[in-house]
């Protein structure tokens, strides 16, 4: 019998051509999954560097906010800001830009959006975008008068301490603040107040008790959450001096606080005339013992951890506040807003002396509350992430 063998030409070529097309299609898939995952894991990378853009945005605004803006803002009003490197607030992430957006949007609360940018005009560009609500964390200064006192208080010669609310001439806020006219000293109930001349104080009332401001504490606790010793801590500026003589230095559009001016330049209380780039400057000034001040200007808030003594002729627009006496020497003083004396050594006396002006001023009083204002979150549901 014979047996015709069946012809196989080319079977082994078709085989290998399918198995190097599979295997194409193999390499092909596993090559395009491999980049897919690549560009996935990329794309979360800068999305991440971008988000921590807009965190830093945010972190940025609080860490160097300008209190000023606290008196100059207006509700509704915008304020843009780019932040582009490393700061108090952190470091940025590299190639990456925080474009913020800062919202007034009333006397209380501020609106921040930050915008995080990574790879700006590039194929892998990526934006996200985080917003905060701020609110203003104000002190509550224990404002019974013109002088507000723990201790006795000693009215005498020339003194005019009045109650009577006064705006300091051309400040243009205070239409916008008001307030009413109060009493000129308001004390606890075991103080001792001497008035030499009925002319000597003005006011609702030339004085007033209240069991309050017995308490040492009323005079160390502005709100519930801040306090002389924080205050003290964060100050603008710790004197280094017990003798300061401030003065503002400046130009009409600049405020210099570097080097010794730091110091010494405590903004500028004076409108028409003086260092007009200061105006909006009100310090939180911290001495730690007796302050004797020998002259000058300022504006804010003076915290002493002692008495303070008046010397020379002296401009203090806003809140002083000393735990124990306020006492003038020579020359003269003029005072507008208001003085708080914790008077601790019950047996000395805040005395007013000589040529001494005191005018309570609920508008010099609330710019220095606003201008020594920081802005934290709101208790509640306070950040969002918008996309």
């Amino acid at each position: 019998m014979r047996f015709h063998q069946t012809s196989r030409r080319g079977f082994a070529l078709a085989v290998s051509l399918l198995a190097i097309v599979i295997i194409g299609a193999l390499i092909a898939g596993a090559f395009f999954a491999s980049t897919q995952e690549s560009r996935v894991g990329r794309n979360t990378l800068v999305q991440q560097r971008a988000f921590s853009a807009a965190e830093y945005g945010l972190n940025e605004t609080v860490a160097t906010f300008d209190k000023s803006l606290n008196l100059t803002m207006v509700a509704g009003e915008v304020q843009q800001l780019t932040y582009n490197s490393s700061s108090a607030a952190g470091t940025q992430p590299s190639g990456a830009r925080s474009n913020v957006r800062l919202t007034k949007l009333n006397d209380a609360l501020y609106w921040v959006v930050s915008e995080g940018v990574v790879n700006a005009g590039l194929s892998n560009q990526s934006v996200r975008r985080v917003s905060t609500t701020f609110r203003i964390r104000k002190p509550l200064f224990p404002i019974g008068g013109a002088i507000t006192s723990k201790g006795s208080i000693s009215v005498r010669g020339s003194a005019e301490v009045t109650g009577n609310n006064t705006p300091p001439v051309g400040w243009t806020q205070c239409p916008g603040i008001g307030g009413n006219d109060t009493a000129a000293i308001a004390v606890g109930d075991s103080a001792t107040v001497t008035i030499q001349k009925t002319d000597n104080v003005t006011g609702t009332a030339d004085f007033y008790r209240d069991p309050k401001y017995d308490d040492t504490s009323t005079f160390k606790q502005f709100g519930s959450d801040i306090n002389f010793a924080e205050m003290a801590a964060n100050a603008d500026i710790i004197l280094s001096t017990n003798r300061p003589n401030p003065d503002p230095v400046g130009t009409d559009s600049t405020c210099n606080r570097t080097g010794g001016n730091l110091q010494t330049n405590w903004g500028e209380p004076w409108r028409g005339f003086g260092v007009n780039g200061c105006k909006n400057y009100f310090p939180v000034i911290y001495h730690d013992g007796d302050l004797q001040i020998d002259g000058g200007r300022g504006q804010g808030v003076l915290l002493v951890s002692g008495s303070v003594r008046f010397n020379g002729n002296f401009e203090f627009y806003c809140v002083i506040i000393a735990t124990n006496d306020v006492t003038k020497g020579n020359g003269t003083a003029k005072i507008y807003g208001s003085i708080i004396a914790g008077d601790n050594v019950r047996a000395d006396d805040t005395s007013l002396l000589g040529n001494t002006f005191i005018f309570y001023s609920k508008c010099a009083n609330e710019s220095a509350t606003r201008a020594s204002s920081i802005i934290v979150p709101v208790n509640q549901r306070a950040w969002a992430d918008m996309f």
